[in-house]
């Protein structure tokens, strides 16, 4: 987990509002969108994503639930705006949600199913001293 830095609750919600549409105009760029689409998608994504954060920082909502949220907006926002800018809406909704992928909560899914089969395979003991019978995966390398 990370370190738990005190700041006012105002001064989160615009660092992470910059910081969305940071990310979210990096993955339309990288999608080959014109600027004007990347920064219109970057807008919506920087409100979706802001209400995904709050909502698992200040309530109780676990985090696929606030994602669920957070891309729900993205979609009403992207409807609500396509025909003004003019722009197909999942061209609008695509980067401004793929920033909601939870990366970090996909790596401890793997690295704690990778131990489990580690544990389960090499026995009790995870710092493979004690190898079961027939098995490579258990040998000490260092």
């Amino acid at each position: 987990d990370f370190i738990k830095m005190s700041m006012p609750v105002g001064m989160w919600i615009v660092l992470h509002l910059i910081a969305s549409f940071c990310g979210v105009f990096g993955f339309s760029v990288m999608f080959n969108s014109p600027v004007r689409l990347a920064a219109t998608a970057a807008m919506i994504g920087a409100v979706a994503n802001t209400l995904r954060l709050e909502l698992v920082d200040l309530s109780a909502i676990p985090p696929a639930a606030a994602a669920f949220i957070g891309a729900l907006t993205a979609g009403i926002l992207a409807s609500l705006i396509k025909n003004k800018v003019g722009y197909p809406r999942i061209s609008l909704t695509v980067p401004s949600i793929v920033i909601m992928v939870p990366g970090l909560y996909l790596y401890r899914g793997f690295y704690n199913v990778t131990f489990c089969c580690c544990f389960l395979v090499c026995g009790s003991n995870p710092d493979h001293s004690s190898p079961s019978p027939g098995t490579d995966l258990c040998k000490d390398t260092d």
